[in-house]
């Protein structure tokens, strides 16, 4: 269940960020420690500096390449 659907059926007056920081502060809710995508479920992908690991293997595979056809073409 995503944050946006406990508040709503928790039914509160305080707005949406108060209410966040007010649970988190009572320990009911940790956002800190896991990642969630926009649907709730947690995300597990692997990112290395922030950038999910199939981008980088993408990028060495466009590089590499490049490191080996531009040679070829310029013969």
């Amino acid at each position: 269940m995503t944050l946006n659907q406990k508040y709503k059926k928790s039914k509160s007056k305080l707005p949406f960020k108060e209410w966040v920081f007010d649970q988190q502060k009572n320990g009911i809710i940790d956002i800190e420690d896991s990642k969630f995508s926009a649907d709730g479920e947690p995300k597990n992908s692997i990112d290395i500096a922030g950038i999910p690991l199939i981008y980088w293997g993408m990028g060495l595979v466009l590089v590499v390449g490049a490191i080996y056809f531009i040679p070829k073409l310029k013969k």
